[in-house]
This record gives structure tokens, sequence and C-alpha cells, in this order.
């Protein structure tokens, strides 16, 4: 329980912290990009791994993400993700709650409506919050991931690709292992 208070009033001030930096974006300029995001992930999984060590997989979970336009080459974009995954066999679920923050960079000349649309290189850090129901217990396992994507124009809003690398760190208190992830997320954004 004092885990999840602890990531809850953390996952709150990644949320509060960069809504002044929103404010330097110019007059009439959008501050805030809302998007979800599907995804499509590799896994392979490190140490403490026998038999399979590779896990496929294609999810819609809740992905939603808040970007702090700054009217500069940085945003910064707290990243909320829920998955739910029920056994089809021997009953149990699996829920995962990761709370998490990228800085995004602009890379070259950007286009479309106040700048926004180009290419970007963005990097970040999360907390994945484990309950492993019917299974034993919970964990917690912090993660760290760099991407490459691009907001192209989509009418008003973006359509937003982006591939990128996360490592998943070793949890040795509860038996979890390291796991290095490869994907692809594909999303949605409105600008405000």
């Amino acid at each position: 329980m004092r885990t999840w208070i602890i990531t809850a009033a953390v996952a709150g001030g990644l949320v509060a912290a960069p809504a002044g930096l929103a404010a330097q974006a110019g007059p009439g300029a959008p501050t805030h990009e809302f998007g979800a995001d599907l995804g499509a992930t590799y896994t392979s999984i490190g140490s403490g791994c026998t038999g399979s060590c590779g896990i496929f997989s294609v999810a819609t979970p809740v992905d939603l993400r808040v970007g702090f336009l700054t009217g500069g080459p940085f945003s910064i974009e707290p990243r909320l993700a829920l998955s739910y995954m029920v056994a089809t066999s021997g009953g149990g679920h699996v829920l995962v709650f990761t709370p998490g923050v990228n800085v995004l960079y602009k890379l070259g000349g950007w286009s479309g409506a106040s700048g926004l649309m180009g290419p970007y290189v963005t990097a970040g850090a999360a907390v994945e919050l484990t309950d492993v129901g019917g299974f034993g217990g919970s964990t917690t396992q912090p993660a760290i991931n760099v991407g490459l994507g691009q907001r192209l124009a989509w009418g008003s809003a973006a359509f937003r690709p982006e591939a990128f690398v996360r490592y998943r760190l070793e949890n040795k208190t509860h038996g979890v292992p390291a796991y290095f992830d490869i994907g692809l997320r594909i999303g949605v954004s409105l600008f405000h």
C-alpha cells in the first residue's frame, strides 16, 4: 500500500511540475498535447530466465500522455499506461500500472501549425507497478527508455508513430529479472 501512495505522489508531481514550462510558449501557440497510443512490443527476458526467454505482445491498454509544450525544442510529457491480462488457464491476472515522464527534443526543421510537426527524439523513466493476482503478490520495477518518433499532420491533430527501446531493471527483492523491450507506439495527439 505504501508503494502505491508514494507512486501516486510522484506521478502527481510529474504532472504538476512541467506546467510552468508550458507558460513559456508564444501567444496563441498550443501549450498542451493530449494523446493516446496503441503499442506492439518484443520483450527479451534477461538473467534468471529458463525456457522461452522472449515474448511478443500487441496491446491496446490505457496508454495516455499529456505534453507540456515550451515553444522551444524541448517538451515534457508525463505518460500513464495501464494494462490488464487474464490467464487462460489456472485463473489469476496481471495488472500493470506504469506512470512515467519523457522529455522530447525536436530534430531539424518543423512545419505545420505553430511548428509542431516533425521528427523528435525522446528519453524518459517510469515505474512499473505489477499486481500478479493469483500468481503471487506484486512488484515494482523501474524502467528507462529512448525513442525516435514523428508528429505527422492529421487535420488539426497529429498522427504520432514512435519506435523505442526500454530497459526494465532487475528487482532482486522480488526475484523479477531485467527485461529489454523493443517496440512501436502509434497514437493520435490533440493540441490545446
